[in-house]
């Protein structure tokens, strides 16, 4: 496991954030990329899940293209 990375991802309900972190849990490369959150009636709070997903994986590829 010497050269192993890892990848954490949050899906939240305003940001997505990857961390790319080494064996020893020292973040190596990271990336964030809002999410929109889509209020159709008062009290609603949706995301569309197909933006939720391209959003994911373009946060992904950007911290993974760092290291």
């Amino acid at each position: 496991m010497g050269n192993s990375l890892f990848i954490g991802v949050d899906v939240g309900t305003t940001a997505i954030k990857a961390g790319v972190y080494d064996a020893q849990g020292k973040l190596r490369a990271s990336d964030r990329k809002p999410m929109k959150v889509l209020r159709p009636v008062e009290g609603w709070s949706e995301q569309d899940m197909t933006v939720l997903w391209e959003t994911t994986l373009s946060c992904l590829s950007a911290a993974i293209s760092q290291v």
